[in-house]
């Protein structure tokens, strides 16, 4: 199975250099749409309702302090490690975000039911730090209800 930081690599290897905001939204759509399309995880990797928006902590932790982030960055990811299959979901990913900036990714995600039911949980306020996960099982549910009624 890849990581976050796999398919973050591969990620930036797709659409070149991208700012953190960015490849943080991407990485959790990815994993969402994945749930969809392939109905299994991408990666294990926890995503946290950040106040920013979807958050893995993981892939943070590779990118901290860097507003753009590209493939040399994430070296220690092998986007090879992602199949053809997940590839499917990338890309279905890439071509219907990849064209949103991080601010606009951030802004989409604060208004979905996966977010807002994690912060709830937390009982975060806006704006505040959250640490609480946003669950798989939320993001399937939302996702595959958006798919249904496209």
């Amino acid at each position: 199975m890849a990581t976050a930081i796999d398919v973050a690599r591969l990620l930036c290897e797709r659409i070149g250099k991208i700012d953190a905001y960015k490849l943080q939204k991407l990485t959790y759509y990815s994993q969402a749409w994945n749930l969809v399309i392939n109905n299994e995880k991408l990666f294990d990797n926890k995503i946290e309702a950040w106040a920013a928006g979807p958050v893995c902590p993981d892939l943070y932790k590779v990118h901290r302090g860097s507003y753009f982030v590209d493939s040399e960055m994430l070296a220690a990811g092998d986007s090879a490690k992602v199949t053809e299959r997940e590839l499917r979901a990338i890309d279905f990913v890439i071509k219907n975000y990849g064209d949103l900036d991080g601010r606009q990714l951030s802004f989409l995600s604060h208004t979905e039911e996966p977010w807002i039911r994690a912060r709830k949980r937390a009982n975060a306020e806006e704006g505040t730090a959250c640490n609480e996960e946003v669950t798989t099982d939320d993001m399937l549910e939302f996702y595959l209800r958006m798919a249904q009624n496209s």
